[in-house]
């Protein structure tokens, strides 16, 4: 990274309360750059400024919301956002990567193993098969709520919270609307706001018994 996208990175973190994070985070965005020339985990098209902007502050922009969480668990980790970026974020946290993918997985492996994220566990496992105790369930760009809802129905009935990325609130209350036969309350929260051209929100989602 040269000085002057460090320096952006740190601009964007320090308007949410991440700027003594940014080391850390340019680490991981080194290793990423690295490591897509073979496994293309994000678009090799995109500048980094782009991948700064649109994928990590679009993660990192949401994690005021973690902060009363002692475990956490990604679903569909992939290149790492938000997973990763709660490790780093949040040491003192434990946080669960959920990755079906083989090549994937390795890929996280290595990063936990790089960046020395001793709080960060990678599970190469279906969601369905993800049977570890978390205090939250968060992902990004996965699946519809609906669907996540049901790979992970044992914890929704235990009440377990989500807190998911989402765009489009159109989309969101689309993806509301699939959810059938059960009782939940949810509340949403506008994020990222130097974000201009796109809408970002954190879905907040629990069983209501």
């Amino acid at each position: 990274m040269t000085k002057e996208q460090q320096e952006y990175l740190n601009s964007l973190l320090a308007t949410i309360g991440f700027a003594d994070k940014t080391s850390k985070f340019c680490d991981f965005l080194d290793f990423l750059a690295e490591k897509n020339q073979e496994l293309n985990v994000i678009s090799r098209k995109l500048p980094l400024e782009t991948i700064i902007l649109e994928h990590l502050y679009d993660c990192v922009g949401g994690f005021e919301y973690f902060k009363p969480f002692s475990v956490i668990a990604d679903l569909g980790s992939g290149g790492g956002f938000p997973g990763l970026l709660l490790g780093i974020a949040f040491p003192d946290k434990v946080v669960h990567l959920v990755e079906k993918s083989p090549k994937k997985g390795a890929y996280l492996n290595e990063a936990v193993k790089t960046l020395g994220l001793k709080n960060v566990r990678v599970h190469s496992c279906l969601v369905n098969d993800f049977k570890e105790a978390t205090d939250v369930f968060t992902c990004r760009a996965f699946k519809s709520v609906a669907e996540i809802v049901q790979m992970t129905m044992p914890y929704f009935k235990k009440g377990t919270p989500y807190l998911l990325f989402k765009g489009r609130k159109e989309t969101i209350d689309m993806e509301l609307s699939q959810i059938k036969g059960l009782k939940y309350t949810t509340k949403l929260e506008k994020i990222c706001p130097e974000i201009k051209d796109k809408e970002r929100y954190m879905l907040f989602l629990q069983n209501q018994n």
